[in-house]
């Protein structure tokens, strides 16, 4: 600035004079310093949504991912905090036995757990009803609150215990699922800070996120325990045990451990339940499942395998354990159970099996079990242990392994189709080809008997090869007489390993001229979860040609659903065994229900298999079941039976009305 009196009154005087230069000058330095206000306005816009993107990807990522409740919740505080700056998060989730009562859970992120250890007790220890407290009252109106001062505010149950530690504002936001609660989740600072509208929407847009991974995670349970758990007497059944007995098998043989299978049959149970009921046979197999479980060690698994079959998984073991064990078993049996005051005697075989001695994989170990139970019945002994000169069917078995090559080579193979049909309008929508096999002396040989022994041998390579052959072929044939049929053809997780399979495919496309449109595969849970890496590069190739996929047998082995959505399927297929109980049992059909909900939600198509009659039929159609297949629509008939099948199908001269 200018002392000099002279030099400031001439610049006072140019300023008077040239007024309006001065002005326009003002005016663009007022319009500078805008522009730079907006800027710097503008790029911390840009700066919190950039950070706020990634905040929301990274909840939506572990969202999808999610396996179980606790990890995307664990994530997702662990990000607020972060995102905030806020030293204290926590959340609640929703009883599932008291719908309006919300449970502490112990998921913290606490940067400094000696300061905040009181506080945390506290809040463990405190659980919320719908409307009480904070928590409570987010629950109840679905809406978050952010308090500047939690221990002022009289709706905050914790205030003391928050004061002791130093903590001031709190964050509450629900976890939400079509606008039921699934969690609470909380937040605390040390200083008071006002409410940030942009956060909270943030938050909200977080918790929808969440909501949905928490709701599929539950369902995803909910199915787990209604496909893995006999429902009469609580304990695992049989896709549960032997699930478990092939994942243990896989790290017994690297650590070189022994597993001893008990294989328990039940002793004239038919005569049983005729002389006592059903009602009181099953009160009868609830109490073996008791009986059982007392016997055994805290780490031993029991298991209903069957009707009156159950099994006991033990690992770490020897012989001389597992028959101390089933000695004593034999001991508890002698006491009679008493039903409605009379006593009844029920007689048990207790059939032994290890691995690795007798046999590496699962089926192979139940199965020499059950002989060693036929032989405890031979011999009158309480039990016995399995002995390869039991196993009459041994040696049978190496030689039918031979005679399936044969076959293969030599054309004592054919195919039978089944139709699937669409339930809105009846409109048959493909057909599933299933191979049989004409033995030139032992006639018919039922699928079971051969296909688990192709597969264990690799011989299901060769076997599948030829039906996709057959299959392809038979289908460019009804596509020359005007009949277009989807072919579906069951693929093993040996054929998706095979580098191949795809060129195999490729050359039978093209030799035959077919769409690959009209070719599905059926996969079943437990191949993509073998190997999903592996599973999912291959199904992809598959799909990007065209070809479709379908989930067979749903339900009778649990998969991963965050695994399910990531795969190109369009399909899941209901195992009949469910099908064909709903009739009579009620959780077999809220199983249903609950699988045609959750494809739905993935937008997949549901096909039921094993629809043996008109109410069947009907009740699949009220639960929104898209297509079945099974004896009511067909059985599995020849390719000649087929096409007279497809002719009459077209002219509408068929049995079932949808």
């Amino acid at each position: 600035m200018l002392t000099k009196g002279g030099e400031t009154k001439t610049l006072l005087i140019s300023a008077v004079l040239d007024g309006e230069i001065i002005s326009g000058t003002a005016i663009d330095i007022t319009d500078k310093k805008k522009a730079e206000d907006a800027l710097r306005v503008s790029s911390e816009h840009l700066r919190r949504a950039d950070i706020f993107g990634q905040f929301i990807r990274k909840v939506a990522i572990a969202a999808n991912e999610a396996s179980n409740i606790e990890e995307p919740l664990h994530v997702t505080i662990d990000a607020v905090c972060d995102l905030i700056g806020w030293p204290v998060g926590h959340a609640y989730i929703c009883s599932r036995e008291t719908a309006d009562e919300l449970c502490s859970m112990d998921i913290w992120h606490i940067d400094d757990p000696k300061r905040f250890d009181s506080f945390r007790d506290a809040t463990m220890a405190t659980k919320f009803r719908c409307g009480v407290g904070l928590p409570g009252q987010v629950f109840a109106a679905t809406k978050p609150i952010w308090v500047t001062d939690v221990t002022e505010d009289p709706r905050f149950l914790r205030a003391q215990a928050a004061r002791e530690v130093g903590l001031k504002s709190g964050l509450f936001f629900p976890v939400l699922s079509n606008r039921d609660v699934k969690a609470v989740m909380e937040f605390f600072s040390t200083e008071a800070v006002g409410p940030d509208h942009e956060l909270l929407d943030i938050f909200h847009q977080a918790g929808t996120q969440l909501g949905r991974a928490i709701e599929r995670t539950q369902t995803e349970e909910k199915i787990h325990h209604l496909a893995f758990y006999d429902t009469l007497t609580g304990l695992p059944n049989k896709s549960f045990f032997r699930d478990l007995l092939r994942q243990t098998i896989l790290t017994a043989g690297f650590e070189n451990r022994p597993l001893a299978i008990l294989a328990i049959g039940v002793e004239h149970f038919k005569e049983i339940n005729n002389t006592l009921g059903y009602q009181n046979g099953d009160i009868i197999l609830r109490l073996i499942g008791s009986r059982l479980s007392e016997c055994v060690r805290d780490a031993d698994i029991v298991a209903r395998i069957g009707g009156d079959g159950f099994a006991i998984f033990m690992e770490n073991n020897d012989i001389v354990v597992a028959n101390g064990i089933a000695l004593k078993i034999t001991k508890r049996f002698e006491e009679p159970f008493v039903i409605e005051g009379v006593p009844v005697d029920i007689s048990i075989r207790i059939g032994i099996s290890f691995f690795p001695g007798h046999g590496d994989d699962a089926d192979t170990l139940i199965r020499r079990a059950h002989v060693a139970i036929d032989t405890a019945k031979q011999r009158e002994a309480d039990f016995c242990t399995y002995s390869p000169e039991y196993d009459k069917y041994s040696q049978d078995r190496l030689i039918l392994i031979s005679e399936l090559r044969t076959a293969i080579s030599e054309d004592q193979l054919f195919l039978l189709y089944q139709p699937k049909i669409n339930l809105k309008d009846a409109r048959l929508i493909g057909a599933e080809a299933l191979v049989r096999w004409q033995h030139p002396k032992s006639g018919i040989i039922p699928p079971n008997d051969f296909i688990s022994l192709a597969e264990r041998t690799g011989i299901i390579k060769q076997l599948t090869y030829w039906v996709l052959k057959e299959a392809i072929r038979q289908s460019r044939c009804w596509t020359q007489m005007g009949h277009e049929v989807s072919i579906a053809v069951n693929i093993s997780v040996k054929n998706l390993q095979t580098p191949q399979f795809m060129d195999q495919i490729k050359g039978l496309l093209s030799t035959w001229g077919v769409d690959p449109g009209w070719l599905r595969f059926e996969i079943t849970e437990s191949i993509i979860m073998q190997n999903p890496e592996l599973a999912m590069e291959t199904i992809t190739e598959l799909t990007s040609m065209g070809i479709k996929f379908s989930i067979d047998d749903f339900g009778t082995g649990y998969s991963s659903l965050g695994y399910l959505q990531r795969f190109p399927v369009d399909e899941l297929k209901i195992d009949k065994s469910f099908v064909m109980d709903m009739m009579k049992n009620e959780n077999s059909r809220k199983i249903i229900t609950t699988m045609i909900e959750l494809g739905h939600s993935l937008e997949l198509k549901i096909t039921a298999e094993g629809v043996e009659n008109k109410e069947t039929l009907d009740i699949l159609s009220r639960l929104g079941c898209d297509a079945v297949q099974g004896y009511f629509i067909s059985r599995p008939i020849s390719q000649v039976d087929f096409t007279g099948w497809l002719e009459k199908h077209s002219r509408g001269d068929h049995q079932y009305k949808v």
